[in-house]
């Protein structure tokens, strides 16, 4: 663990920016000690003696939340959407709706640890230079509400 740690610091003494959080936590049931790091909104845990990897946004999408200011009501357990109505003539626009900022943070999640939500959030970046319909605005809450139901999910 201390050579990869020696590592990390090597790497990151040549890159700007802020200090990365390591902290080392001992797993009770097996003993062993998990590496976990912030990396970038990302949260990567790290054991060398299990050779377990697994990296989660979970923090990020706490933080996207808030952001954004979605309540959570119901858990939504599948991000998919109908994009029938996002072109209807009849759409009723949502104004001051952060579109583009929403999918960004979208695409963030779903390219550093989140492939599970690429295709509706891919679908999403098709209407970005579109005004924003409520219909859209709905189907980015809903992304957003199955990324906080499984917001522990991740690659690894």
């Amino acid at each position: 663990m201390e050579e990869l740690r020696r590592e990390v610091a090597a790497i990151l003494a040549e890159a700007p920016g802020r200090e990365i959080d390591m902290k080392s936590i001992i797993d009770p049931v097996t003993g062993f000690e998990w590496l976990e790091v912030d990396f970038l909104g990302a949260d990567v845990h790290y054991c060398r003696e299990g050779r377990t990897f697994k990296m989660t946004m979970k923090t990020y999408i706490e933080k996207m939340i808030k952001r954004f200011k979605l309540t959570i009501g119901k858990p939504v357990h599948s991000p998919n959407f109908s994009e029938a109505s996002f072109d209807t003539v009849a759409a009723v626009m949502a104004k001051d709706y952060p579109l583009r900022e929403v999918v960004g943070a979208l695409q963030w999640v779903t390219t550093a640890a989140r492939p599970d939500a690429a295709l509706p959030v891919n679908a999403l970046a098709r209407y970005v230079a579109k005004p924003c319909t409520r219909a859209i605005a709905r189907a980015c809450n809903k992304v957003m509400k199955y990324l906080r139901t499984t917001k522990a999910e991740g690659i690894g």
